[in-house]
């Protein structure tokens, strides 16, 4: 049988999509004939939409050849990394706890991955090193931890990258929830950026996973190798869906779907975290102010992962947080609340509470 309850990060809760809305936008993309979808960097009234989108939510000024689309995160990182045309052996920082198939992109290409570490506000970055040639990461909402990079930190990363010429891979992955926090600007919309920090966004945690549709806003400097690369390894989107997602952003579809989700999983949110205070009073939950997951912190001793194969067992799934790490070697469970219905989160508190008890 399946799990009861599927509490793995990283998915959007597709139901919460408006049928309707996402009906009229495919039989819209339907009527677009086959010639107006074959474009090198991805179909160009998406690129325009995305631009509004950028500008008005994340306070990005581009032009729509500034964008390229991708199918999905990692492959744009494989991409990224690719069209930095670094030699092999090159250090690249990466968050410590951080993103794994970012650390896979790196390694894919021949790069060494240097772990950095991750406080409570996210990356530190006074250990970034001179030698770095980039770095990536997710100021919006740390992944996994949740931190978000304060306005000063953000500044002393763009210093530090103008000052070393090195590159900020900034991955905005879900940067459009957040839960009673003021809204930080994005590393690209800050003064100095246009020309140091590569910026991606995807649809697939603002809609549904199963749509491979990522973006990206490059410096110049990269712009012609990156479409070099992506057409090295035909890294092409789907142009139906970038035409349906191009409805359906301009059609206000999407704004409409993000208010509602967000106030949704605002309300999932706050159960989870009412139901294990009650069952785990003295647990520590982090990243608690965006995003679609929080972490619940274990003592240093702990195997995470054979709890988590544990809980699995008995029908909840999460993940552990030790595979997250490079050296950091932190223990805990990466929970993902967006696809758990409030209800259920006094059951999987329950459930937490009994296995950390054994």
């Amino acid at each position: 049988p399946g799990p009861r309850w599927d509490c793995r990060p990283g998915h959007p809760d597709a139901g919460l999509v408006n049928a309707k809305d996402w009906r009229r936008a495919w039989a819209q993309a339907a009527t677009v004939v086959p010639a107006d979808l074959d474009e090198p960097v991805g179909y160009r009234p998406l690129r325009r939409a995305l631009c509004e989108q950028l500008r008005r939510t994340r306070g990005i000024v581009v032009e729509p050849d500034d964008i390229l689309l991708l199918p999905g995160v990692a492959t744009s990182l494989r991409a990224v990394f690719g069209a930095l045309r670094l030699p092999a052996g090159t250090g690249v920082a990466i968050e410590d706890p951080g993103y794994r198939r970012a650390r896979m992109a790196v390694v894919d290409r021949g790069l060494v991955p240097r772990g950095v570490p991750v406080d409570a506000d996210g990356l530190v970055v006074a250990d970034l090193r001179p030698e770095d040639a980039a770095v990536y990461v997710t100021p919006a909402h740390q992944y996994p931890l949740g931190g978000r990079l304060p306005v000063e930190r953000r500044s002393d990363l763009l210093s530090w990258a103008v000052e070393n010429g090195s590159v900020v891979v900034e991955d905005d992955y879900d940067g459009e929830f957040r839960y009673g926090v003021a809204p930080l600007p994005a590393l690209r919309a800050m003064s100095g950026a246009a020309d140091h920090v590569v910026y991606l966004g995807t649809a697939s945690k603002m809609l549904t996973s199963g749509l491979r549709l990522a973006w990206l806003v490059a410096p110049d400097r990269l712009r012609d190798s990156l479409i070099r690369s992506c057409r090295d390894f035909s890294l092409q989107v789907d142009g139906t869906a970038a035409a349906m997602l191009a409805h359906f952003v301009d059609s206000g579809a999407l704004t409409r779907h993000l208010a509602r989700a967000s106030r949704e999983y605002a309300h999932r949110l706050a159960a989870l975290r009412g139901a294990i205070q009650a069952q785990l009073p003295e647990a520590e939950l982090v990243g608690v102010d965006a995003g679609l997951h929080v972490v619940l912190t274990l003592a240093d001793d702990v195997d995470d992962i054979a709890l988590a194969e544990r809980l699995a067992r008995r029908g909840l799934l999460v993940e552990p947080l030790s595979p997250y790490c490079l050296t950091a070697g932190r223990r805990g469970f990466v929970i993902g609340y967006s696809r758990l219905p409030a209800s259920a989160a006094a059951g999987v508190a329950e459930m937490l509470a009994d296995v950390l008890a054994e």
